[in-house]
């Protein structure tokens, strides 16, 4: 049994983040009843690029201008600089580690992408051993859902995982789909928390425009 203040960990690029990260974040906090809940953009994320002109500071920035309003930001909700400002590439194991430190009651929350993946992941035994995991699926598809389901089934025998799925409305759309919209020209604000959309184009990223 785990003991302890909950800690919930999101982590991810965020490039951008968009409304779907601060619904899913929202739910987390609230369905897992955290007492904390960080919010973690990778450093050098191990399984997916950067975009180039992407920094860091620009992600957080957008992180803060997403999350700021939020009711519970600063009380239970934060945004963490931990693996942007760790040497390396920002592996889950060690982001566990460290905040294992503060508390050994740890929560995972996972995309879809993420959760089907996760036994490949660096010291995956260990990151199932140090968190319950949360998957919060990102679209309406029966196909994604039934490959949720089976991986569940999958953790939990392999490595006696504690996998919990989030029962909310999916908010399809990605980080990827709105660059790609920024990029042709599109407009991506709906998508995007208030004053995101306007940095990214006063700052000019993800487009030469």
């Amino acid at each position: 049994m785990r003991n302890g203040k909950k800690i919930g960990i999101y982590g991810g690029t965020f490039s951008p983040v968009h409304k779907g990260h601060v619904s899913a974040a929202t739910a987390f906090l609230r369905e897992e009843k955290l007492d904390k809940l960080y919010i973690i953009p990778a450093g050098i994320p191990p399984h997916k690029d950067i975009y180039p002109e992407d920094s860091a500071l620009d992600r957080c920035k957008m992180l803060e201008m997403a999350f700021s309003s939020h009711p519970e930001y600063g009380r239970k909700m934060f945004i963490s600089d931990y693996e942007i400002n760790r040497p390396g590439k920002s592996y889950t194991y060690n982001t566990l580690l460290h905040y294992s430190e503060e508390s050994d009651n740890l929560s995972l929350l996972c995309g879809t992408d993420m959760f089907l993946t996760l036994d490949s992941w660096y010291r995956a035994k260990d990151i199932f051993s140090m968190a319950d995991i949360v998957c919060v699926r990102r679209e309406n598809d029966i196909i994604k859902y039934a490959e949720i389901a089976r991986k569940r089934e999958e953790y939990i025998r392999d490595f006696s995982a504690e996998i919990r799925i989030l029962d909310i409305e999916p908010f399809e759309i990605s980080s990827n789909a709105v660059r790609d919209m920024i990029i042709s020209g599109e407009n991506a604000g709906k998508y995007l928390p208030d004053g995101v959309y306007e940095y990214i184009k006063k700052k000019k990223l993800y487009s030469d425009k």
